[in-house]
């Protein structure tokens, strides 16, 4: 195809950014991206992906996407490589370029990346909405006013038209445009790191679940899933071209209908793939003979939203789980071998020391494989935000300068008293996994400041939240 590029969409993640990460050494191909990319190509548009992912820096990838001169550039954020978005797209911005930006971040903060000199934030999924901004800027069938699900700005107004319905029918997408993206780098990084090429990949879309603090029903609360025949073709495709050893699955909550898992494990087991799975799934999900089927079927971890070991704080997060569940569920697992993850939140509001001990009885009955830990954050949108949007700190006024973890509301305790917690409760796990006195000499001092802080006033500096781009009615 001759001319001009009509579309490069943009990845930001850059693992020399990103150290942490970087030592980890677990980098996903975007796949969101991909799939964009395979939609619009269906569709008649030139299209490329600039990925930053193994780019010597984010000055390397700008100077990338300038050289491809693409029409349109598809900006991908989230709110973990912030700065390297908004990085990117300040330069191309500064450049006169059209910039659509997309992904978690900007549909939640359009303000923030509309100011950065985006011309155009998509809320929700991609496929329809760059669809029309396509037929807006490279075809000129619509206005801007016209196209659902997005943000715009309008002489330092932001106005945001009416919301947009998800797809329907996920039979509808295309494969991903593996032949885009490097992949072989993604699996020789995978295998030097971890001895095994892993690969992520999408299942369903949309969460039914109404957790009050979750932004995953800002995406879609409409679950919809592909066929089960898609997605082991997928997988099959996959090992058979890419060598690919390992999946994760990483849909919102994996387990949701019981009748679709058990299908796609029979197809796993009939289909003898050479290669192993892990997901995300929630404990009032899961059953017993289910974890058997999906152990069968290749699935060798299973990552849980545990949250906290306070019954009346999961009830206060709408989490529609229990603490029973959670433990019954980490007896399943660990009986049959699989390894499990578990998702911990500090901080929510109303939580109190009580509420914190009974988490770390929690960490260390449970015993999970491996587990992160959290700091409540309130994100426009959610119930818990409206909740708590006069008690925002002064952070939140910066939401650009954001750092993952920060405190940003005020709640029981100062954000130092949460980074304490994050560091006894990991060595509280060390003690309890690996039992010794040594374990429990090194989680003593951690315990004693915690538990002398307990009493510590919460923080009272706060701030209305700040926009630095009014906002007018959706239209």
């Amino acid at each position: 195809m001759g001319g001009q590029l009509d579309l490069l969409l943009v990845n930001p993640y850059c693992l020399e950014t990103q150290a942490e990460r970087k030592a980890k050494m677990e980098p996903y191909p975007p796949l969101g991206l991909m799939s964009l990319a395979s939609w619009v190509r269906e569709r008649g548009y030139s299209v490329a992906i600039a990925d930053g992912t193994f780019e010597p820096s984010i000055e390397s990838l700008i100077d990338s996407v300038k050289r491809f001169d693409p029409v349109i550039v598809g900006l991908f954020a989230m709110n973990s490589f912030r700065g390297e978005a908004l990085s990117v797209l300040r330069s191309l911005a500064s450049d006169g370029r059209i910039v659509l930006c997309g992904g978690p971040d900007p549909s939640i903060y359009p303000s923030v990346y509309l100011q950065a000199g985006a011309t155009a934030v998509a809320h929700s999924e991609g496929e329809l909405i760059l669809t029309d901004l396509l037929g807006h800027y490279v075809r000129h069938t619509l206005s801007l006013p016209e196209v659902p699900g997005i943000s715009y700005a309008d002489d330092g107004v932001v106005r945001r038209t009416p919301d947009r319905a998800p797809i329907p029918d996920l039979h509808a997408l295309p494969l991903p445009a593996y032949d885009l993206v490097d992949i072989p780098s993604y699996g020789n990084a995978w295998r030097s790191a971890h001895g095994h090429a892993t690969i992520n990949i999408m299942t369903s879309r949309g969460c039914p679940f109404r957790c009050n603090w979750c932004a995953r029903p800002i995406f879609g609360k409409n679950y919809r899933l592909r066929t089960v025949d898609a997605v082991v073709g997928e997988m099959s495709m996959l090992v058979r071209e890419h060598g690919v050893e390992h999946f994760w699955i990483f849909d919102d909550t994996f387990v949701v209908k019981k009748s679709w898992v058990e299908a796609f494990c029979r197809a796993m087991r009939d289909a003898s793939l050479p290669a192993t799975f892990e997901c995300m799934a929630r404990v009032d999900q899961t059953t017993e003979p289910l974890l058997r089927q999906m152990k069968e079927a290749g699935c060798v971890r299973i990552y849980y939203g545990v949250e906290s070991g306070s019954q009346r704080v999961l009830d206060a997060m709408q989490k529609g789980t229990t603490v029973e569940q959670i433990r019954r569920t980490a007896e399943w697992m660990h009986a049959l071998g699989l390894k499990m993850g578990a998702f911990i939140m500090y901080g929510y509001p109303g939580e109190e020391y009580e509420d914190i001990l009974m988490t770390l009885d929690l960490v260390r009955s449970i015993l999970p494989d491996e587990f992160s830990v959290s700091v409540a954050h309130p994100m426009p949108g959610t119930g818990f935000y409206e909740n708590v949007r006069d008690e925002l700190l002064a952070a939140w006024a910066a939401p650009e300068d954001y750092h993952e973890g920060e405190l940003v509301f005020r709640t029981r305790y100062p954000a130092f008293y949460y980074k304490l917690l994050k560091k006894r409760t990991a060595l509280e796990w060390q003690a309890a996994r690996y039992p010794g006195l040594a374990g429990i000499a090194r989680a003593l001092p951690w315990r004693a400041a915690t538990a002398m802080l307990s009493h510590l006033p919460p923080p009272d500096r706060r701030v209305p939240p700040v926009g630095a781009v009014r906002s007018a009615p959706r239209s």
